[in-house]
């Protein structure tokens, strides 16, 4: 796969992960998707994506777990992660940015254009 522009989307709501991977599709990204933290782990791994999109919550392993583990591994470590939650709480904000996160995005707060536009951003600009 062309990971040039692949985007990976970790969540376990079907519809926000429909509704992302329209947008980012028709935006002209690869876009691959997993339902649960374990599989976004492998498929980071795997895939090796420009960009990975983060829900927090989600059963089983949540997206704290899942971005630790990113963190912590080689190849998955320099991938820019963008945290998109329903969780607005400052602390835990600030705890995401501290684990890696390059973006806190609240669902409820942007539209898929937006996420897209940041998406872009990180992919035109590597941190």
């Amino acid at each position: 796969m062309n990971t040039d522009n692949c985007v990976l989307l970790i969540d376990d709501e079907l519809d926000t992960l429909k509704l992302y991977r329209l947008k980012l599709t028709l935006d002209g990204y690869q876009v691959i998707t997993a339902i649960e933290g374990s599989k976004g782990i492998e498929r980071a791994s795997t895939e090796k994506p420009k960009v990975i999109v983060l829900d927090l919550k989600m059963p089983g392993m949540d997206g704290f777990e899942v971005l630790k583990n990113l963190q912590g591994e080689a190849t998955t470590k320099n991938i820019p992660k963008i945290i998109l939650s329903n969780f607005d709480n400052p602390g835990v904000v600030e705890n995401c940015l501290k684990l890696g996160a390059k973006e806190y995005l609240i669902k409820y707060q942007v539209t898929p254009e937006e996420v897209s536009a940041v998406i872009s951003r990180l992919i035109e600009k590597p941190v």
